[in-house]
């Protein structure tokens, strides 16, 4: 699954970043696997995507989104 695809309320693992052109960016804004990562809000029209990464929020568009391979955490 991709951290596109993550719903508001879920939390799941980082599992690995797809290569790329996004991968490195993605790597310097700490999206690491192993990290717990969950959904916040989407801006509307397509615009980014906000998510809760650890202590750190951050937002990326919904194409960065789709690089980002996850598992979902046992709740």
């Amino acid at each position: 699954m991709t951290a596109d695809l993550l719903k508001q309320g879920i939390t799941a693992t980082v599992h690995r970043i797809r290569e790329g052109d996004f991968k490195l960016n993605l790597l310097e804004m700490g999206v690491l696997p192993g990290k717990k990562i969950s959904f916040l809000n989407r801006a509307p029209w397509g615009g980014p995507i906000a998510f809760q990464l650890e202590e750190n929020v951050i937002a990326i568009r919904l194409s960065e989104a789709k690089y980002i391979d996850i598992s979902l955490s046992d709740q």
